[in-house]
């Protein structure tokens, strides 16, 4: 499998496997795209690091693609996160790990668009929401994306891990006092934000689809229940 994880960039030394695509740095200037580099990020266990270091544990035949969009302040616009997916569409990847995610509405229909795009292709999107928020978080709550999800219960001593794929729920993860209760042993236990879930159930689809020559997205979809 390929796949491309559009977040802060990869530092490859920090991987174990090292089975890098060559990828790629976007940058937006005065509404222009500016593509550069690598994709590599020289920070030790940066967030792209540390998400890619989860996959591979998980999926170590995988081929990772990173595509920088997050600059030194952890920022990044929605007209990046959409040239990122679109890079990662010519490029031929076949699972989208999107760790981050804005509640911007700019360009909006841009970004529906290009996941709808993606969609068709049988490309699978895996989205953060951003962690115990309630407002919108994208492309994560966009149709045609798989969105990761976690939230703790009012009594402070339940927490649920849960995918939207559309408007269908399916829980992936209940920890009750400290104890963990989950469908598959490739969610690593310690685990609670939604940026390294994704990157669990990132890793997880990978390896549970790593030996068909490309993915069957709507059987995904209705399989996923099935795999967690």
């Amino acid at each position: 499998m390929r796949i491309g994880i559009i977040d802060s960039g990869i530092n490859p030394k920090n991987l174990k496997h090292k089975r890098i695509i060559e990828g790629i740095i976007i940058g937006i200037k005065d509404d222009r795209v500016v593509l550069f580099g690598n994709g590599e990020d020289t920070r030790n266990n940066g967030h792209g690091t540390m998400c890619a270091r989860i996959i591979e544990k998980i999926s170590p035949d995988s081929q990772i693609c990173s595509v920088k969009v997050l600059n030194s302040e952890n920022m990044c616009s929605v007209k990046a996160i959409v040239e990122a997916i679109r890079y990662c569409i010519d490029n031929k990847m076949n699972i989208i790990n999107i760790s981050i995610a804005t509640s911007d509405i700019n360009k909006l229909d841009e970004l529906q668009e290009i996941c709808l795009s993606a969609y068709k292709q049988n490309i699978v999107i895996v989205a953060a929401k951003e962690n115990n928020s309630t407002q919108p978080s994208y492309p994560a709550d966009l149709d045609h994306v798989i969105a990761v999800d976690y939230k703790i219960m009012k009594d402070g001593k339940k927490s649920l891990n849960f995918l939207r794929i559309n408007s269908a729920l399916i829980l992936l993860r209940a920890s009750v006092g400290g104890r963990v209760y989950m469908k598959k042993d490739w969610v690593f236990k310690k685990i609670l934000c939604n940026s390294f879930i994704t990157a669990c159930i990132t890793g997880g689809i990978a390896q549970n689809v790593k030996n068909k020559e490309a993915i069957d997205i709507e059987r995904l979809y209705n399989d996923l229940g099935g795999l967690i």
